[in-house]
């Protein structure tokens, strides 16, 4: 959640090391989900029993991505912030510090440095990677990192000019890529709206502040650029409502309040239209 009952939150913690790794792991812990998380307690104990066990396609696309895109964000974040809020730091707490940030902002929304003094790049990779988020049947939120990882094999299978989805040996169903599109087009249209009814409600905030502000509600992230205590009434519900939509999911949302309707399934004539 983010919640922290520390006189300055965790800032006044920031050069703690061990306090930053400790919280960083149960951080990294519940970003995984408890699928992974119990599929890999049966795999270590299955090396100590000499028994048969295995990864499924979904931890490992979980394992990777999440390792993958925390290094990323990590060196990013390192660069961006070297010669700002991490100037004054040794080598040792500016490692610690990243690191943590590039893991709590997935899904927790503690930060060891304020938001208000990073700059414009570094807050524009923190919206990139709260939009991604965690994995699924874990405490975090976000488009989930599987619907990111099918997003990128999609986009790859498209310039290679092949028509099946493949992900380490595996064959992905096309409902499924159907509806990673339908969650990410859903999740960008939430954050739209929301940041165009924020623009009007509170103008007395700048551009990059609203657009912030609605991309941690839908990710449920806990930090702003200064701006939610100053919300209005009709900002604040709007928020309520991005926060909801985006801890249940928005392609969740719609499918559990649309009419459920038998339909006969048939298919029309085909043809191709021009893209570009």
């Amino acid at each position: 959640a983010g919640f922290s009952i520390f006189p300055h939150g965790i800032e006044s913690l920031n050069h703690n090391a061990p306090f930053l790794m400790i919280t960083g792991l149960l951080i990294f812990v519940g970003e995984l989900g408890f699928i992974t998380l119990h599929e890999l307690f049966i795999y270590v104990r299955s090396c100590f029993t000499r028994g048969k066990s295995r990864i499924s396609l979904h931890s490992k696309i979980v394992l990777s991505c999440t390792f993958f895109l925390l290094t990323i964000s990590t060196l990013l974040l390192f660069i961006t912030e070297y010669n700002n809020t991490l100037q004054s730091s040794t080598v040792l707490h500016k490692i610690c510090n990243t690191l943590f940030n590039a893991i709590s902002l997935k899904s927790c929304g503690f930060i060891t440095t304020p938001l208000t003094l990073m700059v414009y790049p570094t807050v524009f990779l923190i919206m990139i990677i709260t939009f991604i988020g965690s994995s699924p049947n874990s405490t975090g939120s976000g488009i989930k990192i599987t619907s990111f990882a099918l997003l990128l094999a999609t986009i790859r299978s498209v310039i290679t000019g092949r028509t099946v989805i493949e992900m380490r040996g595996r064959r992905i169903p096309h409902d499924q890529i159907f509806k990673v599109f339908a969650v990410f087009t859903l999740a960008l249209l939430c954050i739209g709206i929301t940041t165009f009814i924020l623009l009007i409600t509170e103008q007395n905030h700048s551009f990059i502040a609203i657009l912030f502000e609605s991309c941690s509600a839908f990710a449920n992230l806990g930090i702003s650029l200064d701006v939610t205590h100053a919300l209005s009434f009709i900002g604040k519900i709007v928020i309520i409502v991005n926060m909801i939509i985006g801890r249940i999911g928005a392609l969740t949302m719609i499918l559990a309040i649309k009419k459920h309707k038998e339909t006969t399934e048939f298919q029309y004539p085909e043809e191709r239209i021009m893209l570009s």
